[in-house]
């Protein structure tokens, strides 16, 4: 399954695991429209999504199996790390079923996010 389409998973599922906590993904647009207009949102490198709820952030990067990173987004980390503000990387595994990706997912989100639900 693309990474995309697990973080979407990621989103439907989380509310249910963590009731008490929003999950937001972070888009990067940069397009050019019809009319001409430049359309430019997000910061290159950012993580896909952040978890908040009182007193809680959480910058959440989702790879697929097959994990590529790039320099941006390494830098979105250590400035993360550097700040203070956790920071998890959530791989999916080869040959990984999704809703077993999915659940794993969310049994290390809980192991960050504490009692936090």
């Amino acid at each position: 399954m693309r990474e995309l389409d697990l973080g979407a998973a990621l989103q439907v599922a989380f509310p249910y695991a963590f009731p008490r906590l929003m999950i937001q993904r972070r888009n990067i647009v940069n397009v050019e429209t019809k009319a001409g207009w430049i359309a430019r949102a997000g910061i290159r490198g950012q993580a896909d999504f952040y978890i908040m709820g009182a007193g809680v952030h959480v910058e959440v990067e989702t790879k697929s199996a097959k994990p590529k990173w790039y320099a941006a987004q390494v830098a979105w980390r250590d400035r993360c790390a550097s700040l203070g503000i956790p920071y998890v990387a959530l791989r999916a595994l080869p040959k990984e079923a999704p809703d077993v990706t999915i659940t794993r997912w969310l049994e290390e989100l809980r192991c960050i996010l504490g009692r936090v639900r």
